[in-house]
């Protein structure tokens, strides 16, 4: 049975996970921005195409991807249209 990631970017319920936790100010990344789709058809694609250090943000949407694989690399997976 294969395995796959559906990633609802601007509809990923997290507020149950994250209620009444503080709000922490998140790093400020210090690579490259890497739209997708804009810049890359797909999260694997961008990630493939990233450094260490650079910062992903992803269009609202359904992404019907495969095994995501971060590569052992740093980066920052941002939605376009999320809180962060």
């Amino acid at each position: 049975m294969a395995r796959w990631v559906v990633l609802a970017f601007g509809a990923i319920v997290l507020c149950g996970i994250f209620a009444g936790a503080p709000e922490v100010p998140l790093p400020v990344p210090a690579g490259e921005t890497i739209y997708v789709p804009g810049d890359e058809p797909t999260i694997q694609a961008a990630i493939t195409e990233s450094s260490s250090g650079d910062t992903i943000i992803v269009a609202d949407g359904i992404y019907e991807e495969y095994d995501i694989d971060l590569q052992g690399k740093s980066i920052y997976l941002k939605s376009a249209g999320g809180p962060y």
